[in-house]
């Protein structure tokens, strides 16, 4: 009896020692710049675009392992914002993590669920704006709103929305991502470009699209053979101690902040600097990978994010507060 007490508690101790916190990385562009609400990019056709509002749900989430089969995350339902990157997914018994599975939207039991019974701050449970249609229609899969330019003027001023709802849009996605080792933390870092969302359409003919018409199911349809969602493709582990990545801001000069980085492993960063509404500061790219850099324009005052990003995938963040 003891012995059969003593191999249980050392099972029990194996599995915690495996258990590890997996965090899932959504960083957001289009054609390559950084994605930011209110930043103007261009359309297919060349008519200047503005976004402010891309949301979308990602569910049954799991990762693959190299060395053991798929493996489901506790928190297997996220919706996602595009001006925020980080998604704690919870501990899963796996460190050698090569790739994510997932779909888009929400499976069909959960879609026509009473989102009464969801507990506050839950995915599922309301949002602010709604993701919700009622449990007719389920939930709002995908939603992409924006402005484009319809005059030449180029201020985009023409209203364009997609909120795409049905079941026959739940769709299936795989992305290859090497884990980063980030402390104690194991990273999935994965690129979405909503570009690709919008694929050769003219958005001055996008107009609104609430529900199940064609034009959102071309928007759902371009999510895989257009490759939105793009990871490391790295195929093996990188490791990265932690002590080798900072940020740091020196607030000496409230007027003139210099940040003080590195990221291991990197050979080039890029830095990203937005306000809390995510709209664009200061994007720098093709900088080294340790250094430091002075902010060299006025700030308001007010709360800032700033990213350092390597080249290596890794990223850093913190806020900085301009008095």
């Amino acid at each position: 009896m003891k012995k059969s007490i003593l191999s249980l508690l050392i099972c029990v101790s194996l599995s915690s020692i495996a258990q590890t916190d997996v965090n899932l990385n959504l960083i957001h562009e289009f054609d390559g710049s950084p994605f930011a609400y209110g930043q103007y990019y261009v359309d297919a056709a060349g008519n200047n675009i503005e976004f402010n509002r891309v949301q979308y749900y990602l569910s049954n989430i799991a990762v693959e392992s190299s060395v053991s089969s798929q493996v489901t995350v506790p928190d297997d339902t996220q919706i996602i914002r595009a001006n925020i990157i980080n998604y704690p997914l919870g501990s899963v018994n796996a460190t050698n993590i090569t790739g994510v599975n997932f779909n888009v939207g929400v499976p069909n039991a959960l879609n026509h669920a009473d989102i009464t019974l969801q507990p506050t701050g839950h995915p599922l449970s309301y949002q602010s704006p709604s993701m919700h249609w009622g449990w007719a229609s389920g939930y709002r899969f995908l939603v992409i709103e924006g402005k484009v330019d319809d005059n030449g003027d180029g201020t985009p001023n023409k209203l364009f929305q997609f909120h795409v709802v049905g079941d026959q849009f739940f769709t299936a996605v795989g992305v290859t991502s090497a884990g980063v080792v980030n402390g104690a933390d194991l990273d999935i870092n994965i690129t979405v470009n909503v570009a690709d969302w919008i694929k050769n359409m003219n958005m001055i003919n996008a107009g609104i699209n609430h529900g199940s018409q064609a034009i959102n199911g071309q928007v759902m349809d371009n999510t895989n053979p257009e490759t939105v969602f793009e990871g490391n493709v790295a195929t093996e582990i990188i490791t990265e101690s932690k002590s080798v990545n900072q940020l740091i801001v020196d607030y000496e000069y409230s007027y003139a902040p210099t940040l003080f980085y590195s990221i291991g492993g990197a050979t080039n960063a890029s830095i990203l600097i937005t306000d809390l509404n995510g709209r664009i500061i200061s994007n720098e790219v093709a900088l080294p990978a340790a250094g430091n850099y002075f902010i060299n324009k006025e700030l308001s005052k007010g709360l800032y994010v700033v990213r350092i990003i390597g080249d290596n995938d890794h990223i850093e963040t913190t806020k900085m507060f301009i008095k």
